[in-house]
C-alpha cells in the first residue's frame, strides 16, 4: 500500500511505496533491476541500470511523462563503447531528437529531466564515464571520434588519422605510437572539415613512441596541442631523447 516502507537487501537501502512503485525515501532516483535486453520502459525517478555485455539493446522513456520527471541511466558493466545503449523517446524527444540517442562511453552515468512545454527530455549534465576510449590498433587510414586514444602502428607503412569534422568545444583526441615506428613511417594528422590543427591543415608526427593530445577550440575552429609531443627519436646508431619534433605538412 502507498506509504509502506521496506529495506531492499539487494540495493542495501530503505525504500517507500508511492502506490505505483518502490523508490528511495529521501527522494532522488531509485535503482532498477539490471537490464540486459530490449523491452524496458522507464518510469519517473528510475535509475536504469544497464548491462550491455551480451549485446547492444534499447530502453524506452515513459510515453506520458510529467513535467520535471527525471530518468537516470548507468552502465554497470562498462561496455557501452563495445555494445551501445539506445534511448528511445517514446513519442516525445530527447535533446530535440524524436528518434533516439545512443550512449557509447564506457561507465556512462547520465540523467535527463522532462520539460512538458517542449515535450523534450534534456540532459541534466554531460554524460560521465571512464572517459577516453582506446581504439583498436590502427594500421591504416582512420577517422577519430571525440575522446579517442588512437593507438597507431605504422610498422607496415605511413598513414593518416583524420580528426572529427564536427567537434564540440573542449573535445580531446590522444595519439600514441605503440610500435615505435613514427620516425621510419610518419603518421599524418589531418584536420576534419574546415578546422585547423595548430593553424595548419595537417601535421606530421615523426618521433618514435610519440604520445600527444589535441584539444579543440570552437572560437578559433582550431585543434591545439595540450602538451609538446614526446617520445624517443631513434634514427641514428643510438637513440636520444627529444621533447619536440612536429612539422606542418
Amino acid at each position: 500500500s502507498a506509504g509502506n516502507l521496506r529495506f531492499n537487501n539487494e540495493l542495501t537501502s530503505f525504500e517507500g511505496y508511492n502506490g505505483t512503485k518502490w523508490g528511495s525515501i529521501g527522494g532522488g532516483l531509485a535503482p532498477t533491476a539490471i537490464k540486459t535486453a530490449n523491452g524496458y520502459i522507464a518510469v519517473a525517478n528510475d535509475l536504469v541500470r544497464c548491462n550491455t555485455a551480451a549485446g547492444a539493446f534499447s530502453i524506452s522513456f515513459p510515453s506520458i511523462p510529467s513535467d520535471g520527471d527525471i530518468i537516470g541511466v548507468v552502465d554497470v558493466a562498462e561496455t557501452f563503447s563495445t555494445n551501445n545503449l539506445t534511448l528511445l523517446p517514446n513519442g516525445k524527444s530527447i535533446e530535440s531528437d524524436a528518434t533516439s540517442i545512443i550512449l557509447d562511453m564506457d561507465g556512462t552515468y547520465v540523467s535527463f529531466v522532462y520539460n512538458l512545454s517542449t515535450s523534450n527530455w534534456r540532459l541534466l549534465e554531460t554524460p560521465l564515464g571512464t572517459g577516453f576510449l582506446p581504439t583498436r590498433i590502427i594500421s591504416s587510414s582512420y577517422t577519430a571520434s571525440i575522446n579517442d586514444i588512437v593507438r597507431c602502428n605504422t610498422a607496415a607503412g605511413a598513414f593518416a588519422v583524420t580528426l572529427p569534422a564536427d567537434p564540440v568545444d573542449g573535445s580531446i583526441i590522444k595519439i600514441i605510437d605503440i610500435a615505435g615506428t613514427f620516425y621510419a613511417n610518419n603518421l599524418t594528422i589531418i584536420r576534419g572539415g574546415t578546422n585547423t590543427i595548430e593553424n595548419d591543415t595537417s601535421v606530421i608526427l615523426d618521433i618514435n613512441n610519440t604520445a600527444v593530445e589535441f584539444i579543440y577550440n570552437t572560437s578559433t575552429t582550431n585543434w591545439r596541442l595540450i602538451q609538446t609531443p614526446f617520445g624517443v627519436l631513434t634514427g641514428g646508431s643510438s637513440g636520444f631523447e627529444t621533447n619536440f619534433l612536429l612539422m606542418g605538412a
